[in-house]
């Protein structure tokens, strides 16, 4: 019995001190990625629906670019992201656009410009007759290039404060930056707390995560992530602040008040803090590694999971899930057939994805999804 208490005590002394490793490699890296986004700031224009009309690219690599033009600026390309906006504000079906610009032909271009023309000139009007205005925001490292159009109702906020604030925030608690993830569309940063947990006999250890798109269709948010350390495998779980984005709302005469940008700023940055102190809270972190354990103790079979994941993923990341889960693997992967298997199964496909090319924000989708597989499997404890 003594040998094995010792056995375990040097196992999580040698885990703790691969983990302190880990964080200390990545320094250079997070710094760099970090200090990216905090110079980052997109450029926004107020945009009148009847100053915008759509036209195809001139450009001879017959690439089937959508372009818009405001008023009297330059032309700027619609990113993919973008025309999804577009298409959803004129009721022009995005099945029909991503059919047309996959031909990569002038004429399948400018069709797709006609229609949107047309469909834009008939947008609603309000009650004084004139058509809304909306928000469009462009990349400034992305040569003339629209990433979002936002409707009028969208509010805004500059989430640099609150980079800063939740590095500032979890500082103060003794957790040190781990991972920066910046994709096309998604900038994400873990800071994790420095000490390592056991389950099963496998190293874990948990942080927090700050989530964020500036291009409309997520709210930034603070989650728990859990990563085994044997082979990196990570989830984001537990969304414990979902900040939507705060702002003046857009009106076609009248500017955004500074100073109600700021006072939600304000709130803003308080709620963050909040949040990030309650973690720290007497218990929370025990709770939370339960969450772990008890997933890890509840069986889950080939058909739950593929029934939970349904549209949540591809076909082919379901199938590589369900495949990974059946195997013998007990290296990359926990042992037995629980949902805590199943959640590190799509993590590791999560990991392949990445290694092959896919996007950063396609991994980050997935480990939020690991996360969920997870807490299914917690849940399903309560009612066993």
């Amino acid at each position: 019995m003594v040998l094995r208490i010792k056995s375990a005590f040097s196992k999580e002394k040698v885990w703790q001190s691969k983990l302190e490793e880990i964080i200390h490699t990545r320094l250079a890296k997070n710094a760099e990625l970090v200090e990216k986004a905090l110079a980052f700031s997109p450029k926004d224009f107020k945009a009148p629906a009847e100053l915008v009309s759509f036209s195809a690219s001139s450009c001879p690599s017959g690439q089937g670019d959508v372009m818009m033009k405001l008023g009297d600026l330059d032309p700027m390309r619609l990113h993919p992201h973008a025309i999804g906006h577009v298409a959803g504000i004129s009721g022009v079906h995005n099945g029909f656009i991503a059919s047309m610009l996959s031909k990569q032909e002038p004429w399948a271009t400018e069709l797709v410009s006609y229609a949107l023309n047309e469909t834009w000139r008939h947008l609603r009007v309000d009650k004084t007759g004139r058509p809304p205005a909306h928000l469009v925001r462009t990349d400034p490292w992305a040569t003339a290039t629209v990433k979002a159009v936002l409707s009028a109702s969208y509010k805004t906020i500059d989430v640099r404060p609150m980079l800063s604030e939740f590095l500032l925030t979890c500082d103060s608690h003794g957790l040190v930056p781990y991972r920066a993830n910046s994709g096309d569309l998604t900038f994400a940063i873990k800071s994790i707390r420095p000490n390592v947990f056991m389950v099963s006999g496998d190293a874990y250890a948990l942080g927090l995560e700050l989530r964020n798109t500036d291009w409309g269709g997520t709210a930034a948010s603070i989650g728990v992530f859990f990563e085994r350390l044997v082979c990196l495998n990570g989830m984001t779980t537990e969304k414990i602040l979902r900040q939507t984005h705060l702002g003046a709302r857009l009106d076609r005469d009248i500017d955004w008040s500074n100073k109600t940008l700021e006072l939600n700023r304000r709130a803003s940055l308080e709620a963050m803090r909040d949040v990030i102190h309650s973690f720290f809270s007497e218990g929370r972190f025990e709770s939370m590694v339960d969450q772990v354990r008890v997933a890890g103790s509840v069986t889950a079979s080939s058909s739950q999971i593929a029934s939970f994941l349904g549209s949540k993923v591809t076909k082919d990341v379901s199938r590589r899930v369900v495949e990974m889960f059946d195997s013998a693997d007990t290296v990359r992967i926990p042992a037995g057939p629980s949902w805590l298997r199943a959640a590190q199964a799509l993590s590791a496909v999560s990991q392949d994805v990445e290694k092959n090319g896919g996007g950063v924000d396609f991994v980050l989708e997935l480990e939020r999804i690991a996360g969920q597989l997870m807490s299914h499997g917690a849940e399903l404890s309560k009612t066993a």
